[in-house]
């Protein structure tokens, strides 16, 4: 049961992989992928932006394009092989405890949304969660030999390379050590641990110095790189703080649906063991951690100049999903009909308030899982709870409704037009013979560069729709001018408040359409 429950979430999460494929945001991602084509070239670029310095997702991109070409295979190959990589890692795991614990666990984890969301795209938090895991697994399993000291700091170390919220486990880190310092038990894995991290950082701060004269330029550029955002809280006066702290976390985690995962492992916290930090059991250990992680993402400031807790993004803490599905697993495990009942209430109350707050399909998806599991909490009413339990009667309903938004991600029309905008691009615009000038909207001008495998020829320029009729001092009497308009991100624009110019929804009869494929149209514009 457990090696087939594996092979259904594999196949499953490579089927979505495909399906679901739809592009890039091409900022971040491109970001990334622009600093990994650098690298590939043999030029390490160390600069005021964040992103240059996660060499953990940007040294492996590097490698597949050295490899293989700049293509969407090597830009998310690395994000497809952490997220498969800790499925399996679950399945290796807890294979070795109750059969029920490893289903459920694989099963929250490998049908969490966002999970299975950033599995296609080029972002740093799906290797953190690889890392971050590997690195909890060594320490959970710690023991006197080199091997998992050595995995625990090789982990985290890349962890950090990833992305520097690895930190917020830093807290749980700690309180193992000290416990296991006053219990005088493991006191070899500490010791190694304390001298490979040693080295490790002394390693990672000579490069730094050697490379930038400055051992901790990266933390530098982490302080210095707050700007004013809507997300950013330093700008804002502090009683913007209150909704914050307190109600809006549970709002993200009710609108990404990452409360599917974490729910299960709420009674943990209303548990007299859970905060006896002298009694350590394996499903103590994960729910600690998870809750702990949370905790950090929650109230943790970003800079130590002011107060501004992270952003709320649903990826921020994508790398505690594998924890929180382990958590609940145990729960899961030993389900009755009680625990049924109250999952199904909870996820009434949750639908309702996702319906309240405007996000109706994750609304959709909380009222089939409320349905279900007081479907299952029913059963208990007529067939006796040891039949329902030993043949796990209840798993593959709960799966196929976890299946759903997935499923509904991978059949939806395309949000982007990345195909299409690409094969235009790459049919008409890719070696234009004389001075070419493109207009389009911003997020295109942002991206455009990977069409092009970063290496864009000069004769051709990407300017925004507002300067079209500015007469740019690139024009020229031998100029060509197109315009592209890409209808899913005018749509974009628009729903956030910045509509293109008029012409964009009715473009002037005098402007010849040379091609209009899914959504993305492009004009030659005979003059200006």
């Amino acid at each position: 049961m457990m090696r087939f429950c594996l092979l259904f979430l594999f196949l499953f999460a490579i089927l979505f992989i495909f399906f679901s494929f739809d592009g890039y945001y091409f900022y971040d991602d491109t970001t990334y992928a622009h600093y990994a084509f650098y690298l590939s070239q043999g030029k390490l670029v160390l600069n005021e932006e964040i992103f240059s310095h996660r060499l953990g997702i940007i040294i492996p991109t590097a490698l597949a394009y050295k490899l293989c070409g700049i293509n969407d295979i090597s830009t998310i190959w690395v994000s497809v092989a952490c997220t498969l990589t800790c499925l399996y890692l679950i399945y290796f795991f807890l294979k070795k405890y109750d059969p029920k614990v490893a289903i459920w666990a694989m099963i929250l984890f490998g049908l969490d949304f966002y999970t299975l969301f950033f599995s296609n795209k080029l972002y740093p938090d799906v290797s953190l969660t690889c890392m971050a895991f590997l690195s909890a697994i060594s320490l959970h399993q710690r023991n006197d030999q080199w091997g998992k000291p050595l995995l625990f700091c090789i982990a985290n170390l890349w962890g950090f390379l990833c992305k520097e919220t690895i930190v917020y486990l830093l807290p749980f880190y700690l309180l193992i050590c000290i416990y296991d310092w006053r219990q005088k038990q493991q006191i070899l894995f500490w010791k190694r641990a304390f001298v490979i991290g040693f080295i490790l950082l002394a390693g990672y701060f000579g490069f730094y110095y050697l490379y930038t004269g400055n051992p901790l330029y990266r933390f530098q550029i982490i302080q210095d790189g707050h700007y004013v955002a809507t997300y950013n809280y330093f700008h804002k006066p502090a009683s913007a703080l209150i909704p914050r702290l307190t109600y809006e976390p549970v709002i993200m985690l009710i609108h990404s649906g990452m409360l599917i995962c974490i729910v299960a492992a709420l009674p943990f916290l209303f548990r007299r063991n859970f905060w006896n930090w002298r009694i350590w059991t394996d499903e103590l250990f994960w729910s600690r951690l998870a809750f702990c992680g949370l905790c950090m993402f929650w109230g943790f400031t970003t800079s130590f100049k002011y107060y501004n807790p992270n952003a709320l993004f649903p990826r921020m803490i994508l790398f505690l999903i594998p924890f929180f599905a382990i958590a609940s697993a145990f729960e899961l495990s030993r389900l009755t009909a009680k625990k049924s009942f109250i999952l199904a209430m909870i996820f009434l109350i949750v639908a309702a308030i996702s319906w309240y707050t405007g996000v109706p399909n994750q609304a959709f998806q909380y009222g089939l899982l409320a349905l279900g599991w007081g479907f299952i909490g029913g059963l208990y009413q007529f067939i006796p709870s040891s039949f329902v339990l030993n043949k796990q009667l209840y798993v593959p309903l709960i799966t196929g409704l976890l299946l759903v938004h997935p499923f509904y991600s991978m059949l939806k029309p395309s949000e982007t037009g990345y195909t299409a905008e690409k094969h235009l691009i790459q049919k008409y615009l890719s070696h234009p013979v004389t001075s070419t000038l493109v207009f389009t909207d911003n997020k295109l001008m942002n991206g455009v560069d990977f069409y092009y495998h970063f290496n864009k020829p000069a004769s051709i320029q990407f300017l925004p729709y507002e300067k079209l009729l500015e007469q740019p001092k690139q024009l020229t009497s031998s100029t060509e001018v197109f315009v592209l308009i890409n209808s899913y991100s005018v749509e974009y624009f628009r729903l956030i408040g910045t509509p293109p110019p008029i012409y964009i929804d009715s473009p002037p009869v005098s402007w010849q359409l040379i091609a209009n494929e899914g959504g993305i149209r492009l004009y030659k514009v005979p003059s200006i």
